[in-house]
């Protein structure tokens, strides 16, 4: 999927001379790695993952041919001022890998990446991926925050999970972002691409930011205002209808005729036509 970890190390390096770089066959998780790091800013890239975690400590396994990677990156802002972060990380992932990919990938709050793809039962949502801000040290004027991504490589979708209407744990058809279709080096431009992104928008982030870019995300959206869907959270699973997220990055369901606000922690959503 990218070259040698050699080849890798020397272009990275070559590109980013302030990042302090981790390479490796495999690792159980690039997050879980940088945690116990001192040297900032720094990236840890796998290409065997063991066993990485997403939202809720769902786990996460990646094979070679799969994009594993963690970013530890400065941020000048308090803690309570990182309202749409995570969003803003999926829209700069999102916005790269059609770019690259031509996939028309979406972002499904809070932290996936997802696409609309035909199959038997018809039109389905699948996960490309995700990703997760973790924070690593904070004080009262900054933090230094860790960024995991995973993308899946493997363009089949895999078969329907058994579990599909358990309500403790909603599942997605899982497909990947078809890297085997594009030789090392095109690959490589588009992790160094990401890579640069992600960097910027660690310099640039200010209280109030997403909020002046939350119609990027909009574009991205894979909901659509109005539109019915289930929300799962601690066990429980609610009808309701999409009133798309607001300025911090909150999700805005009705419920009941009555406007309900979530913030990521436990919360995950699902469009109704395919769960009911």
């Amino acid at each position: 999927m990218l070259p040698s970890l050699s080849v890798l190390q020397n272009a990275l390096h070559e590109t980013f001379p302030d990042l302090e770089l981790y390479l490796y066959e495999s690792l159980d998780s690039t997050s879980a790695f940088l945690k116990t790091q001192d040297v900032m800013p720094s990236l840890c890239y796998c290409r065997y993952q063991s066993a990485g975690y997403g939202q809720r400590a769902a786990s996460w396994q990646s094979g070679h041919e799969d994009l594993t990677f963690s970013l530890l990156l400065p941020f000048k802002v308090a803690l309570h001022e990182l309202d749409g972060l995570s969003q803003l990380v999926g829209v700069k992932v999102v916005e790269c890998l059609n770019a690259y990919y031509a996939l028309d990938a979406r972002i499904k709050w809070p932290n996936d990446v997802v696409k609309a793809m035909n199959s038997e039962l018809g039109a389905v949502l699948c996960k490309l991926g995700g990703l997760l801000v973790e924070v690593r040290k904070y004080q009262s004027d900054g933090c230094w925050l860790i960024i995991g991504i995973g993308l899946n490589a493997q363009n089949a979708m895999h078969s329907l999970p058994s579990e599909l209407n358990n309500p403790d744990k909603p599942a997605l058809l899982k497909s990947g972002c078809g890297f085997n279709d594009y030789a090392p080096e095109h690959n490589l431009a588009f992790l160094s691409s990401l890579i640069s992104e992600l960097c910027q928008l660690a310099e640039t982030f200010l209280p109030g930011l997403f909020g002046q870019q939350i119609d990027a995300f909009k574009k991205l959206d894979y909901f659509s205002v109005g539109q019915e869907l289930f929300v799962y959270d601690t066990g429980t699973r609610k009808k309701g209808v999409y009133q798309g997220i607001d300025a911090s990055g909150e999700l805005l369901v009705s419920i009941d005729g009555l406007l309900t606000r979530y913030r990521s922690g436990s919360v995950s959503i699902r469009p109704c036509e395919s769960y009911e």
